[in-house]
């Protein structure tokens, strides 16, 4: 890395990240770009500090909060905003789609419909899904 190595970096006004926030790589946070792509692709791994993320919501952060891990790795670095200075990180919680019981239990109604639609009378089909309805 050279002396004149320009990183830039482009956060949105809201950032959204799903599945929780253990840990949020600033390749999720911001659209980084620079001349050095080992340098770029090191930065995108680094991990923003989330001590005051609990659980699902939004969450104030600054750029003040994100130059500090970068200048911890690459302390010579310039840094050139071309995005928002504070953003709001939102924080989802994971989708029922992701698995877990809900999913499981979503595929078995499927495949318990399609069932007793090839084995079933459609009356007796229609009764028994207006009763789970």
């Amino acid at each position: 890395m050279g002396a004149s190595d320009t990183l830039y970096l482009k956060i949105d006004k809201n950032v959204r990240i799903s599945g929780g926030a253990a840990s949020v790589r600033l390749g999720e946070l911001a659209q980084i770009c620079c001349a050095d792509k080992p340098t770029e692709n090191k930065v995108k791994t680094l991990r923003l500090p989330t001590e005051r993320i609990h659980g699902p919501g939004r969450y104030v952060y600054s750029l003040m909060d994100v130059l500090p891990v970068i200048w911890q790795e690459y302390p010579k670095i310039a840094v050139n905003n071309l995005g928002e200075t504070d953003f709001i990180l939102t924080v989802e919680k994971p989708s029922v789609g992701e698995g877990g019981p809900e999913r499981i239990w979503s595929g078995f109604k499927t495949v318990l419909i399609c069932f007793l639609s090839f084995l079933e009378r459609p009356s007796r089909l229609w009764h028994f899904i207006w009763m789970w309805g």
